[in-house]
Order: C-alpha cells, then sequence, then structure tokens
C-alpha cells in the first residue's frame, strides 16, 4: 500500500495549532511534520491516522533529531506512539501551546484540538 501524504491542508491546520512554533521547544526554526506513529510502522499507511493531527506535531529540526535518537525517551513522553495504540488516545508529556504557558501533558485531536491533561509533573499556571 502507498504511504499517504499530508495534506495541504493539514500541514496549514498543524502550524495554526502549533502558532508558528516547535510544539516541544517553542523555537522557530526548521519546522517540520512528525509522525508520532512512525511511517515505516504504519503511520502513513493507516488512513484513520496517516494524516489526523493526534498522529502529527510541529517540531523543529533540533527537536526531531533527539526524538529520533532517544527514541525509549520519545514512546515513553508520547513524541512517538507504538502502532498498536491510537495517537489521540496517548498523551504528550511537555508539549508546547501557545495557549497554555509552560509545558503540559496534552492530549491531541484529529480536529487539531488540545486537551491539557495535568499531572504531578506539569508546571501548574500561575
Amino acid at each position: 500500500m502507498k504511504a499517504l501524504q499530508i495534506t495541504e491542508k493539514t500541514r496549514k491546520q498543524l502550524y495554526v495549532r502549533a502558532g508558528g512554533m516547535c510544539e516541544r521547544c517553542g523555537g522557530t526554526d526548521r519546522l517540520q511534520a512528525h509522525h508520532r506513529c512512525p511511517r515505516k510502522r504504519g503511520g502513513t499507511r493507516r488512513p484513520e491516522i496517516a494524516t489526523g493531527l493526534a498522529n502529527l506535531v510541529l517540531i523543529c529540526g533540533d527537536c526531531h533529531a533527539h526524538i529520533e535518537s532517544e527514541r525509549e525517551w520519545a514512546y515513553k513522553h508520547g513524541w512517538l506512539v507504538h502502532d498498536s495504540h491510537t495517537p489521540a488516545e496517548q498523551p504528550v508529556r511537555g508539549f508546547r501551546s501557545y495557549n497554555y504557558p509552560g509545558r503540559i501533558t496534552a492530549l491531541l485531536a484529529d480536529d487539531g484540538g488540545i486537551t491539557a491533561v495535568w499531572d504531578d509533573n506539569d508546571q501548574i499556571p500561575a
């Protein structure tokens, strides 16, 4: 089966959700779409998640390199999702959003929504 491509509409929605910044560090250089369910593990072949915003995060090149080189950490923190899981049900720890101060644990939705799931390791807004 041929890999499905991220549509221009989805790329724009991803950029809007991210506020034009890396959703991990807040940087603005070399931004790129990252598949949480790795492409080689079905992340671009399973239509139900291939181009859904829950499976995508906008990150800078440095954060992308970190995620790819620290895969155990990335799976533990939700920046990567095992192919047996649904991205929308796997929270991302250390997520940045212009809607929330600091880093949060977030559930991402295919419609571009973000739900903060606060826990003891997150920064609580003042």
